[in-house]
């Protein structure tokens, strides 16, 4: 067994390392070259702008925005006066964008998910490295075409698969190396989605119906496949899966309900959906950042009103377009025999995603900042805890510095995750999704 290689202040034994010291090391690596990376925004939304854009703002030494390309005149115009961008470096859309000579080292994708694999494409072949959200394409086919084209132009392309950055969950990894725990036999893992985040993006929002985004299973939980393989260290050949639109639908909407929650007598006090609570709630506790931010680009009362009159976060929850899931279970087979559970559900408080690995030594429980391990031959129990700060438990952070250690080097080989790794999640939610929907277990391949 593996003995602990050193203790963190607190004494605790730390396994393998710190993770969080492991990153700053790695990015020391490339840090003779002090001059900041420059990005194009390709897609000025939530994740783009408002993400990747305020680390720029925060890390200025790192990241420096040059240009952006968004239909939507108001979010060029935000991005222009937060990052002093160039009148010729704002572009309406990424076709606009790709005319142009190579403005930048980098581009980072945010665009949405049906409009991932165009653009991408375009921007490895005119020479950008590609920073590419989450998820990298809808089916199979693409998600190949994008790794075949970032080899052939030897572009780096990571996708923003940020869990297995978060110093949490590589302390998790460390935990499992080490031996602490034996053999792996079984993995637990549960996304609590949370009842008014589900509302916002899944049934009033952009990722509320498959024509338009990618299944919920894909669009928000394939980076939990991606953890899971990254935790059991081998590839799933065996996928089953069920869930359903149990709640969001007509057949639950009150009688005496209205059609927008600003003309409903139910919303203020009987509703937990009620958008009028919710985001005047928000806002008048000082909160102009998600979601707030994307109901209305106007931070006053009156304009978020009249978004609620007329706009798609002011509907009722069971009077929408939406079709996706709201809740689903994966059980999963990995070579070599370790099983795992994996649940996404709406219907929580809010909180971050739970963890428990099952070993033939010990078992480990985590709740996304403490962590639990229970001893079989002693039966003593563990607790610690594992800091981190930032967008999920540090993990944005990380894999920006994963992404722009090889940039620096251009070695593609210094990535965390390379695009074939990411390729393995996709066809893991694609399998879950057909098993969801025909009813049959689905084997994994490749």
């Amino acid at each position: 067994m593996e003995a602990p290689a050193q203790t963190n202040k607190n004494g605790r034994a730390r396994f393998r390392g710190d993770p969080q010291e492991s990153l700053k090391e790695r990015w020391n690596v490339v840090t003779h070259n002090n001059k900041a990376l420059t990005a194009i925004l390709c897609g000025a939304g939530n994740r783009g702008l408002d993400g990747y854009g305020a680390y720029s703002l925060s890390r200025p030494d790192r990241l420096k925005i040059v240009g952006v390309a968004d239909p939507r005149i108001l979010r060029r115009n935000l991005a222009r006066e937060r990052h002093h961008l160039k009148e010729r470096n704002l572009f309406e859309n990424w076709a606009e964008l790709v005319q142009q000579e190579r403005l930048a080292d980098v581009a980072i994708v945010a665009t949405p998910d049906n409009d991932h694999v165009e653009p991408t494409l375009a921007l490895l072949q005119r020479g950008y490295h590609v920073l590419l959200e989450k998820p990298m394409a809808l089916c199979e086919e693409d998600c190949w075409r994008l790794v075949e084209c970032a080899e052939k132009t030897k572009r780096i392309l990571t996708v923003c698969h940020v869990l297995r950055y978060a110093p949490y969950f590589r302390e998790i990894k460390s935990v499992l190396d080490s031996g602490r725990l034996g053999q792996t036999i079984a993995i637990r893992h549960f996304e609590p989605v949370n009842f008014w985040r589900f509302a916002h993006s899944f049934v009033r929002g952009n990722w509320n119906n498959e024509e338009r985004a990618a299944p919920f299973i894909l669009s928000k939980s394939c980076h939990d496949f991606d953890l899971l393989a990254y935790l059991v260290g081998q590839p799933c050949r065996t996928i089953s899966s069920f869930g359903s639109l149990a709640h969001f639908h007509s057949k639950n909407k009150p009688p005496e309900s209205a059609s927008r929650c600003l003309d409903c007598s139910l919303a203020e006090h009987s509703c937990p959906y009620s958008a009028s609570r919710y985001y005047l709630g928000e806002m008048r506790s000082g909160n102009l950042d998600w979601p707030v931010n994307v109901v209305t680009p106007e931070f006053t009362e009156e304009a978020l009103l009249q978004a609620l009159r007329t706009g798609p976060y002011g509907r009722c929850v069971y009077d929408c377009d939406n079709n996706v899931v709201d809740h689903q279970v994966v059980n999963l087979e990995f070579e070599g025999g370790v099983t795992a559970s994996f649940t996404a559900s709406a219907f929580t408080d809010h909180r971050v995603r739970e963890t428990e690995v099952m070993g033939s030594l010990a078992s480990l429980k985590g709740n996304g900042r403490d962590l639990e391990l229970y001893d079989f031959q002693s039966r003593q129990v563990e607790r610690w805890e594992v800091a981190a700060t930032g967008r999920h438990l540090g993990g944005d952070s990380a894999m920006l510095e994963s992404f722009f250690r090889a940039v620096r080097s251009g070695d593609r080989s210094l990535l965390d995750t390379g695009p074939r790794e990411s390729v393995a999640s996709h066809l893991m939610a694609f399998a879950a999704e057909t098993s969801r929907k025909t009813g049959e277990s689905q084997a994994l391949n490749g």
